[in-house]
């Protein structure tokens, strides 16, 4: 979902952070720099972020999501 330093991180390098879907019930962010990624696939599937952005952004890198941008 966004690209920059980490806030939480104690490592300050810039990381891709992701939305981990797949995780137990509680806080999903999934922060990983670039050398921990094998490969990204754009899948065809309905993405609407408004399904999860519940909190106050402050995104990186822009984005035109409307009011969550």
């Amino acid at each position: 979902m966004d690209y920059g330093a980490s806030a939480r991180a104690r490592n300050k390098n810039p990381r891709y952070s992701f939305w981990d879907y797949d995780s137990a019930e509680g806080s999903h962010p999934l922060s990983l720099l670039p050398e921990q990624i094998q490969a990204i696939e754009a899948l065809r599937e309905k993405f609407d972020p408004g399904d999860f952005v519940t909190w106050r952004t402050a995104w990186v890198y822009p984005r035109n999501w409307g009011a969550l941008s």
